[in-house]
């Protein structure tokens, strides 16, 4: 099966006029499972693309959130990743920055990676903070094989407080 933030990132490149091997196998497989069902299951679904404006938002807040969590972890600091990203996106929403650009279609030129990320993150989320434990809850499960390129992560078990060791 092929993850639905890969055949997007498949979609846009087709969108784009790059076809290259990867496109045409997925489209090959999409239209086969298509062709299977005869007709009755969605291009959508046999592409594994989200169907709804809601779960594309979703799945584009989440991509975002991993990107803002890559770049969160190659910054020094203290701290289990899901705390580090939650300050970051925190401190991005609170002290001036989303305050001034949240009208804006997006960020300024110019603007650095983190502060882009967490933009998108917030416009995405309608404006909306994420809580530490849905962030770390999306770092451990939904999203973490895309900050980690695939590879499996090994997380500590997780506790039911925020605490300096989770």
């Amino acid at each position: 099966m092929v993850d639905p933030a890969y055949a997007e990132q498949l979609a846009a490149r087709l969108a784009a006029g790059q076809v290259d091997a990867d496109v045409l196998r997925w489209l090959r497989r999409g239209f086969c499972v298509w062709a299977r069902s005869g007709g009755e299951l969605g291009m959508e679904r046999c592409l594994h693309l989200t169907a709804t404006p809601f779960q594309r938002r979703v799945r584009q807040r989440n991509g975002w959130l991993a990107e803002l969590a890559s770049l969160v972890a190659t910054e020094p600091g203290e701290g289990p990743l899901a705390h580090r990203v939650h300050r970051a996106l925190d401190r991005f929403q609170t002290r001036g920055l989303w305050t001034n650009w949240k009208a804006d279609p997006e960020p300024p030129a110019g603007a650095a990676q983190l502060h882009a990320a967490a933009f998108w993150v917030l416009r995405f989320n309608g404006g909306k903070a994420l809580s530490f434990w849905h962030i770390r809850d999306l770092l451990q499960g939904e999203i973490r094989p895309e900050i980690s390129h695939g590879a499996a992560g090994n997380m500590d078990p997780v506790t039911s407080t925020p605490t300096s060791e989770n």
